[in-house]
């Protein structure tokens, strides 16, 4: 995209009350790719002034990049996991980013804040090597390392807030939490599998059951 410009699932967010704010619910963004953007975020790359945005339960994960060099090093850029830039009030809840960034300035969940932005994190994840918001810690804000993420502890810990009926799941060899399609009474939960030829298998089952035979050990 152009130097000047700005990319994310959506461009810009803009809108919404106190009462009655944007919302953003259920959202997975999966293996992407945004470089060459001054500001980049994986929901989007700004909220703007005067907006109030609530995110619960989401994610990103992929690689997201500003302005490069032809070498690879960063010339400009604010990029985030969640948000690049945050002019207006945000909620962030329950969600994860363990997303790749580089940028001048970056965040896990959010790249920069405005001066007279708010934001509100409760349950929300990000890497430990990124920070929260701008490289750094936040209130609210839940660091784990990329071992956590991968051994799915941030899954679990996504799965048991659950306070807005959505099924966090991990699948064995995943290196992040996803969301699954099943709703309702429909939940899904982590086990460990023990497999009659010693494997063992950490991953997210609907009604797990310990195995115990050998015709699915392969």
């Amino acid at each position: 995209c152009a130097a000047d410009s700005v990319a994310g699932l959506f461009g810009y967010v803009a809108g919404g009350t106190e009462d009655s704010p944007v919302l953003i619910e259920r959202l997975g963004v999966e293996n992407t790719r945004i470089a060459g953007c001054s500001v980049v975020g994986g929901l989007a790359a700004v909220v703007d002034s005067n907006s109030y945005v609530s995110v619960n339960n989401a994610y990103s994960a992929g690689t997201f990049a500003g302005v490069l060099t032809a070498a690879g090093s960063v010339e400009k850029g604010v990029v985030g996991g969640l948000f690049g830039e945050v002019k207006g009030d945000v909620s962030i809840e329950n969600s994860h980013s363990s997303a790749a960034l580089k940028g001048v300035k970056f965040g896990g969940l959010v790249g920069t804040l405005s001066v007279d932005s708010l934001l509100h994190l409760k349950n929300a994840f990000s890497l430990t090597e990124y920070g929260a918001v701008n490289g750094k810690d936040f209130e609210g804000a839940e660091i784990r390392d990329s071992v956590q993420f991968a051994n799915a502890t941030v899954a679990k810990l996504l799965y048991e807030y659950n306070q807005y009926g959505a099924n966090w799941r991990q699948s064995s060899g995943s290196t992040h939490p996803t969301l699954s399609e099943k709703y309702g009474g429909d939940f899904w939960y982590p086990d460990t599998l023990h497999y009659p030829n010693g494997k063992v298998e950490r991953s997210w089952h609907k009604n797990a059951v310990e195995l115990d035979d050998g015709d699915d050990s392969t």
